[in-house]
């Protein structure tokens, strides 16, 4: 740990490795203004590994500001916790899960694909020590200091954070280049979804596409569409198990027109009760590989 600690900053070593099929997206720098405010997973395999902060092994370590916790989240057991981390920890950006829990908010700071193993999330947060406080959060990925085995890793920085209306007001990263973050496409979960199945870069054969996961929708009620650029495929409507405030699990099959080109666009969304207006959209990016 480098010097220069104070009684509201921390420093989180966070790394995230973990082996499944590769997303690959140019590095946008990334600046969060509220918790509210969504610019929005990790499997049970994988290796996480975390030093410093309250969670660290060492007694010599800082604490991170009070409020805030970095998370190991090969601990998590809730299925939606589960697959936001599943699928977020895929695509290079800040992810935040707002109001899962009562006055807790999930944040994860993910790089992407690495193809060595060895990396670590060096996070920086700041506490204005307001009341409520407002937390700021600084990542920079480090690159391994030696040799490292070849597997496919995607390491993040994860962290929840706790208190009534508190803020979270700026998330900045850097890659091992010193390069901004930068994020491609949207977050694909955010305060009223969190995908399971396809997630982002999957191959879609055929002209049946199973779509599943979790939703925090009015009346358990939503909308989808499948284009491939040109024209919508398929669009409807489903309906959760559960309505909100719950979180429910949506499945279903979509029967599709054949594309006319190969790059396919999964929207799930909801209708504003309000105005009818398109609202907590998820994009996820696929590809068709014909029949």
């Amino acid at each position: 740990m480098s010097a220069g600690w104070g009684p509201k900053t921390g420093r989180a070593r966070v790394g995230l490795g973990l082996g499944v099929a590769p997303v690959r997206l140019a590095p946008v720098t990334v600046v969060v203004l509220a918790a509210m405010l969504v610019v929005g997973s990790v499997a049970a395999s994988g290796c996480f590994l975390f030093r410093g902060g309250d969670q660290g092994s060492g007694g010599d370590e800082p604490q991170l500001p009070a409020g805030v916790v970095a998370l190991d989240p090969a601990s998590f057991t809730d299925p939606v916790l589960v697959a936001w981390a599943d699928i977020c920890r895929l695509v290079p950006g800040v992810h935040i899960l707002p109001e899962f829990e009562p006055e807790r908010t999930y944040l994860m700071v993910a790089y992407g694909e690495r193809g060595t193993a060895g990396y670590e999330v060096i996070t920086t947060v700041t506490s204005d020590g307001g009341s409520p406080p407002s937390f700021s959060f600084s990542g920079v990925l480090k690159a391994p200091d030696g040799p490292a085995a070849t597997v496919l890793t995607y390491p993040a920085g994860v962290f929840v954070v706790s208190g009534r209306q508190t803020a979270i007001a700026e998330v900045t990263a850097v890659d091992e280049n010193g390069d901004a973050l930068v994020a491609e496409i949207p977050s694909p979960a955010n305060l009223a979804f969190v995908p399971v199945s396809p997630l982002p870069g999957d191959t879609v054969t055929g002209t049946t596409l199973h779509i599943e996961g979790f939703a925090r929708v009015f009346e358990a009620t939503l909308q989808y569409a499948l284009e491939d650029g040109h024209n919508v495929l398929a669009q409807g409507f489903t309906m959760a198990d559960q309505g909100a405030p719950e979180w429910g699990r949506y499945s279903l099959d979509i029967e599709f027109a054949q594309p006319s080109s190969p790059g396919l666009t999964l929207r799930i969304f909801e209708y504003s009760m309000k105005d009818g207006s398109i609202v907590n959209e998820v994009v996820i990016p696929l590809t068709w590989g014909g029949q």
